[in-house]
C-alpha cells in the first residue's frame, strides 16, 4: 500500500463535513460550559452535527480520491462519531446534574460504549451492507437536543441512556435512507433547531 508523507497531508476538503461535525458537537459543549448555560444554542449544535454527518459520506463521494484516502476519510468518519455521537452526549449527565449519582453516569458511561462497540461493528461488518444493525448512533442526537430543551429527572434520563444503547447494539435491521429519508431527517433537524431558537 502506497502512503502519504506525514498525516497533515490527509487535510482535505472532501473531510470538512466529518470535521464540521466533531467542531458543532464541541460547541454544544461550549454552549453548556459557560458561566450562564446556554441550552438552546447547544441543541442546535447538536442538530447541526448529526446533519453534517448526514450528508458526509455522500459529500466526500463528490471528489476524486485514491483508495487511500477514501480509508481515510472511512476512518475519520467513525473516530467523530464516537466524540460526537458517543462522548458528547454521554457528558450531558454532567451538565443535567452537577452531582449526578454513581447509577446515573454508569448509564452514560453504558451509552458511550455502545456507541463505540456499535461504530466498530459497523466498519468490521455493515460497511457495505444496504442496511444499518442497530439504531445509527446519530439519531439518538434527535433525542439529546430534545432533552437540552425539556430537561428530563434522573431515572427518565438514565432510561433514555439505556433504550437508546440497546437499540444501538441490537440485531435490528434498518434501511439505509433514501433521498427522502435524508430530506425527512434534515427538515426534522432543522425543525427542531427552530424551536430551540424560539425559546
Amino acid at each position: 500500500m502506497k502512503s502519504r508523507a506525514a498525516p497533515y497531508l490527509f487535510f482535505a476538503t472532501w473531510n470538512l463535513l466529518s470535521y464540521a461535525s466533531l467542531a458543532s458537537a464541541l460547541v454544544a459543549i461550549g454552549c453548556l460550559a459557560g458561566i450562564v448555560p446556554r441550552h438552546g444554542a447547544a441543541a442546535i449544535a447538536l442538530l447541526a452535527s448529526f446533519v453534517c454527518d448526514l450528508f458526509d459520506g455522500k459529500f466526500a463521494k463528490s471528489f476524486p480520491r485514491s483508495e487511500d484516502e477514501k480509508r481515510f476519510g472511512e476512518q475519520i468518519d467513525s473516530l467523530v462519531d464516537v466524540v460526537a455521537f458517543g462522548f458528547v452526549p454521554a457528558s450531558l449527565v454532567y451538565f443535567l446534574f452537577p452531582d449526578p449519582a454513581p447509577w446515573l453516569v454508569a448509564t452514560a458511561l453504558f451509552y458511550a460504549l455502545s456507541v463505540l462497540t456499535r461504530l466498530a461493528f459497523y466498519n468490521v461488518f455493515s460497511a457495505s451492507t444496504d442496511f444499518f444493525t442497530g439504531l445509527p448512533c446519530p439519531m439518538g442526537q434527535y433525542v439529546w437536543a430534545a432533552i437540552l430543551l425539556w430537561p428530563p429527572s434522573p431515572p427518565v434520563l438514565a432510561a433514555l441512556y439505556v433504550g437508546l444503547a440497546i437499540a444501538m447494539v441490537s440485531p435490528l435491521r434498518i434501511p439505509r435512507p433514501g433521498l427522502g429519508g435524508l430530506a425527512g431527517l434534515t427538515l426534522g433537524a432543522i425543525a427542531l433547531g427552530v424551536v430551540a431558537y424560539l425559546r
